[in-house]
C-alpha cells in the first residue's frame, strides 16, 4: 500500500466523483492509497478513522478475503469505519475492527 497524489492517479470515473465530494464536502484530509496487488485505490480518512473504497464484492466471502488482506492497515489506522460504495447492493458486515458497511452510490452521495 502507498499513498499516491491526485494528480498520479488512474480512477475510474465512480472514483474520481467519490474523492472530489469527500475533498469538497467535508474540507478534511484525504488520502488516496493505491493497492498494487488489487488495483484498487482506498480513500483514508484519518481524521475520522474511516476508508471509503468502490469496489465490486461478488460475494461475502470475497469481501471479508479483501479486508483480511487490509487488516493491517485497518488496525495500524485505528479504522472503525469502512464504507464501500456500490452501483446498488447495500448490506452491513461484521468485522472484528471495524463497521462495515455497503452502500448504493446515490444513497452515500446524498450523506453529502
Amino acid at each position: 500500500m502507498k499513498e499516491v497524489s491526485q494528480k498520479t492517479k488512474n480512477l475510474t470515473d465512480i472514483e474520481d466523483e467519490i474523492f472530489r465530494l469527500l475533498k469538497k464536502q467535508l474540507s478534511i484530509k484525504v488520502s488516496l492509497i493505491y493497492l498494487s496487488q488489487e488495483n484498487q485505490y482506498i480513500f483514508h480518512l484519518p481524521s475520522k478513522n474511516k476508508i471509503v473504497l468502490s469496489k465490486p464484492f461478488p460475494d461475502e466471502r470475497r469481501l471479508l478475503h479483501f479486508l483480511m488482506e487490509i487488516e493491517a492497515f485497518i488496525v495500524q489506522n485505528g479504522i472503525k469505519q469502512i464504507t464501500i460504495v456500490t452501483k446498488e447492493k447495500t448490506a452491513i458486515v461484521r468485522h472484528p475492527f471495524s463497521d462495515v458497511k455497503l452502500i448504493p452510490f446515490d444513497v452515500w452521495s446524498l450523506e453529502f
